[in-house]
């Protein structure tokens, strides 16, 4: 029987979201006021179409690119980087082109599992199989689950158990980003420019506004 997935504290972290070996942190002027957000830049890579949802799948938002978190407090490692303890965090259109190119089906290392509350035990499919297609666009991350194949039929009635589990969260590791230290008591903002991307999660609360999942 898989764990409960309880009601947390909001979430992008979920288990991991840390920061790779080899990621780059460039380190800006202080964050400028909440009136004025950072600088986004558009994606310019060609946008997967969007497959056609059909009785029985999922589909929906994981992150909407260019919006704020809450303030949270950061791993230990993607901290050290940064040089502050706690952020907002914000995703740059962008930022998983290469990690949604690499998670194609067959692929085992680049997979991007669909699971619940961030629990490695409640993973019910991937990319690898299929049942998860993800892609981008200049606006969000968005993912559809396809009930026709075997783990999307087993991903969509799960998803239906878990009730209180209608918003999204990921799971990434952070290659390179922009840490803008705040002042005058303004929350320090963590840019996200490239990011890999290892699963997505139903969660009852999540850190960024607007995710949602489509039962259809």
């Amino acid at each position: 029987m898989w764990p409960a997935v309880a009601p947390s504290r909001p979430s992008i972290w979920g288990t991991p979201f840390v920061a790779h070996p080899s990621a780059c942190v460039v380190k800006d002027r202080p964050a400028p006021r909440p009136a004025r957000t950072p600088t986004v830049r558009a994606s310019t890579s060609p946008v997967r179409a969007a497959p056609s949802a059909r009785p029985g799948d999922l589909t929906g938002v994981a992150l909407n690119f260019g919006t704020l978190s809450q303030v949270m407090p950061l791993p230990k490692g993607t901290a050290e980087l940064a040089g502050f303890d706690r952020a907002q965090v914000m995703f740059e259109p962008g930022a998983f082109d290469e990690a949604l190119a690499a998670c194609r089906v067959g692929e085992w290392e680049s997979r991007v599992g669909f699971q619940f509350g961030h629990i490695e035990e409640t993973r019910c499919a991937s990319t690898m199989s299929g049942a998860v297609r993800l892609w981008a666009d200049r606006q969000a991350l968005r993912f559809h689950i396809d009930g026709g194949t075997r783990d999307g039929k087993s991903a969509a009635k799960w998803a239906r158990c878990f009730k209180d589990c209608r918003e999204l969260s990921i799971g990434a590791t952070m290659l390179h980003c922009k840490a803008l230290r705040g002042e005058d008591g303004e929350p320090n903002t963590l840019l996200i420019l490239k990011a890999g991307l290892f699963e997505i999660s139903l969660v009852p609360s999540g850190a960024f506004p607007r995710t949602s999942v489509v039962f259809h």
